[in-house]
């Protein structure tokens, strides 16, 4: 068999097997130089792909963790830690992208009068749940504000009742704006004595800044028959002083079965009974009234077995004392 010769005096099969040889090594050089250039053009990508700064940031989209963490907290202990490095309030809960109408823009525009009116419109809007906030004159004292609750603000040099409505977290012109809507309430101006604070309902959407809440409160629907819209008693629990009058204090009260309590009569001292039931869809409550035993004193027995319906406007007070024994058949007052 004759065998193929070059010019060289390599064989045909020899050159052909190192022209593979080469042509292999020329498709690994080109494939590595690819994979090469892919790698470089991806790590240069990379390397552009920058974290960007907190003016460059698109507020359309999600917000910067940089600007919240300053202001805003997704838990309650973390608007804790917040509050205790010196923040006055933080807000809490998840943001909610939303709306607001012109009209509200106009009252923003009027209370932050250092921005552009035209800045309002390109705003950004979120919602919030709630605000957390230290007690006035107090920084271990801290209080969770939400839609709903009621408080005190100052508002031109006044203390004024709200209730909040919604809480605001608005970016504007890349400045982060916190604002609360809320409804104001103002003093009812009654001819007859009120040992309380009557409020009714005055302005709705007002929008306030959350440094001038006080202190929480708790609006308490007034059952005395007044003229008007629905009156409210103001409960100022949280109030930083004691108060000197009893009369003063007023605390809310829901009937409760086996409470011996004060019922104003015809008589000028309040009459005590058992509470036996509560008609809660029409406040009225069963009473069993009870006398003060001829011969003991402070100890008081039933006048009777009858049951008088009483409405619950005319409860004035809860005795003080305990039942003697567990049939509820004596009570003894408690000594002034």
């Amino acid at each position: 068999m004759r065998g193929l010769t070059s010019c060289n005096g390599r064989s045909n099969i020899e050159l052909s097997v190192s022209l593979r040889l080469l042509w292999s090594s020329q498709c690994w050089l080109n494939w590595g130089h690819n994979l090469l250039y892919l790698c470089t053009s991806n790590r240069m990508q990379c390397l552009d792909f920058r974290v960007p700064t907190l003016h460059e940031v698109p507020f359309h989209g999600a917000l910067p963790k940089k600007l919240l963490s300053k202001m805003w907290a997704k838990t309650l202990e973390g608007a804790v830690q917040l509050v205790n490095s010196g923040l006055q309030y933080a807000l809490v809960g998840a943001l909610n992208k939303t709306s607001i109408d012109n009209t509200s823009l106009e009252a923003l525009s009027q209370l932050f009068c250092q921005i552009p009116v035209d800045h309002w419109t390109t705003a950004d809007v979120y919602t919030c749940r709630s605000v957390y906030k230290p007690v006035q004159k107090s920084k271990d004292d801290h209080v969770l504000y939400k839609a709903g609750d009621a408080a005190l603000v100052e508002m031109a040099d006044r203390d004024i009742a709200i209730e909040i409505r919604r809480i605001f977290l608005l970016i504007v012109k890349m400045e982060p704006v916190q604002v609360i809507e809320v409804d104001t309430y103002r003093k009812v101006a009654l001819q007859q004595k009120v040992n309380a604070d009557l409020v009714e309902n005055y302005e709705c959407s007002v929008f306030i800044v959350p440094s001038s809440i006080k202190r929480k409160l708790m609006l308490l629907p007034a059952r005395e028959r007044l003229p008007g819209c629905q009156k409210y008693l103001v409960i100022d629990y949280l109030r930083p002083f004691i108060v000197s009058d009893h009369r003063q204090v007023i605390v809310p009260y829901l009937p409760t079965e086996n409470d011996m309590v004060l019922v104003q009569g015809t008589d000028s001292v309040p009459w005590q009974g058992r509470i036996n039931g509560y008609d809660r869809a029409h406040n009225i409550v069963s009473v069993v009234f009870y006398v003060e035993d001829r011969n003991e004193r402070g100890v008081w027995v039933r006048e009777s077995r009858r049951t008088d319906r009483v409405h619950v406007d005319c409860i004035v007070g809860v005795a003080r004392g305990n039942w003697i024994g567990h049939s509820f058949l004596a009570w003894r007052s408690a000594e002034e």
